[in-house]
């Protein structure tokens, strides 16, 4: 008999809604179920908020596996708040993990009951559920404070009337697409890659991507690249100061690269699964692109790096307008 010796064993870590895990991921060595305490009680049997949840992991050796001779605290659940215990020569494992966070204010993340965002730590936390729904109760402002992009959203985003204010976007991690070996883009928003509905939102923001190092770069202030739909989403000038631009992008300097911004988005695609789609939506924010030589694959005219709106459309634009300043230098 062979003892066993693979010490890590992973199992999702408690979040509110979430549905508790019965069992662990097999190996080679040994199966193992999975039981929780306190019982989780939310919706269907999920965890709920502000909760300590203790899991206890039973192994069972496979063929020609022992436990005899696995020493005490042996094993490694990852995410526990302390160390994971077991006797020596057993498989029953205490894994004790953090409160389960509270992401948001309440919901559960259907369209019936979207997941409520009242503030900026909610807001932050789409990230955790980008195929769920969610409505703002509140005015956000984060004045002047950066938001961490969320890299891609499938659900639904009701605004429902509200305003976020003073946000800069973050840049330094977009989100990146490969076309194929030679080529990628960049893309740069609140939400960097849209999939899902996004509406009756006015966004007040503010973002720089000074030198864009890939092929293309999509940068908007809702979204970097929009396969869903935005519908009466308003767009503006993180503050009043008319000086200040809504986006500063620089145009890379070379042929083979390229740059669209737009202050709704940065491309409103065309692809045939996934069209996108602007409707009663206006930007009022100042848009800068601009570029030290005016050598390169984009020039003015005919092709124009930014309408306000978006910075490449081939896809659907119904009843919305810019009203912004739009600045290019080349």
């Amino acid at each position: 008999m062979q003892k066993i010796n693979i010490a890590d064993i992973w199992i999702p870590l408690p979040e509110a809604e979430a549905v508790p895990v019965s069992t662990i991921p097999s190996s080679h060595q040994y199966t193992g179920t999975v039981t929780w305490s306190p019982l989780p009680s939310g919706p269907g049997g999920t965890f709920i908020r502000n909760t300590i949840y203790t899991a206890t992991i039973n192994l069972t050796p496979r063929t020609n596996f022992t436990l005899q001779g696995v020493q005490e605290n042996f094993f490694i659940i990852e995410g526990t708040s302390q160390p994971a215990t077991n006797p020596a020569n057993s498989g029953v494992i205490t894994a004790i993990f953090p409160v389960t966070p509270d992401y948001f204010e309440g919901g559960i993340g259907t369209q019936n009951n979207p997941y409520r965002i009242r503030n900026k730590d909610h807001l932050q936390n789409i990230r955790h559920r980008p195929y769920s729904n969610f409505i703002i109760v509140d005015n956000i402002n984060f004045a002047g404070q950066t938001f961490t992009p969320i890299p891609q959203f499938n659900g639904i985003l009701n605004g429902n009337g509200k305003i976020i204010s003073g946000m800069i976007i973050e840049t330094n991690n977009p989100f990146i697409e490969y076309y194929n070996w030679a080529l990628n883009a960049a893309h740069h928003g609140m939400i960097q890659r849209n999939w899902g509905t996004i509406k009756n939102l006015t966004l007040e923001a503010s973002i720089v991507v000074h030198q864009p190092t890939h092929h293309y770069t999509y940068v908007g202030i809702l979204t970097g690249f929009n396969h869903g739909q935005i519908i009466n989403v308003t767009t503006k000038n993180r503050t009043n100061n008319n000086n200040v631009w809504m986006i500063d992008v620089g145009y890379p300097n070379s042929a083979s690269h390229v740059t669209y911004a737009g202050g709704i988005t940065g491309y409103n695609s065309a692809s045939s699964w996934f069209p996108g789609e602007i409707t009663n939506s206006k930007n009022y924010g100042n848009i800068r692109v601009n570029r030290s030589s005016n050598h390169g694959c984009c020039h003015l005219p005919p092709r124009i790096p930014t309408t306000g709106i978006h910075g490449k459309n081939c896809a659907t634009v119904t009843n919305s307008s810019n009203s912004g300043h739009l600045e290019f230098q080349f």
